[in-house]
């Protein structure tokens, strides 16, 4: 099991690092969580090193997100951007996009 690591960059955004899974969904809503409310500010977040192992890592993705309120997130994987997009969660600026990842196809 690939531990979660969230680490505040001296640019003071928030870098998300490792293998999302069913088995530690909850690490990253903590992760954020901590890290977010010891900033007290709005916050960027960096997914470019997080990787989405299945549906439930999706879902913990967005209901952490959305948890915290006012986030940009940067290099969100597709399936990430997808999801927030279908579920309409980015109205009204509460989760911007900045330069989601577009996987390649398996083959």
């Amino acid at each position: 099991m690939s531990a979660i690591r969230v680490v505040r960059g001296e640019d003071g955004v928030l870098y998300v690092a490792g293998d999302l899974h069913r088995g530690n969904a909850a690490d990253l809503g903590a992760g954020l969580h901590a890290a977010a409310h010891a900033a007290g500010s709005t916050q960027v977040i960096d997914l470019f090193e997080l990787e989405l192992d299945d549906a439930a890592a999706v879902a913990a993705a967005v209901d952490a997100l959305r948890a915290l309120g006012s986030v940009t997130v940067r290099h969100a994987p597709h399936w990430l951007a997808h999801s927030l997009y279908r579920i309409n969660a980015l109205r009204d600026d509460a989760i911007v996009l900045e330069a989601p990842r577009e996987e390649e196809p398996y083959g």
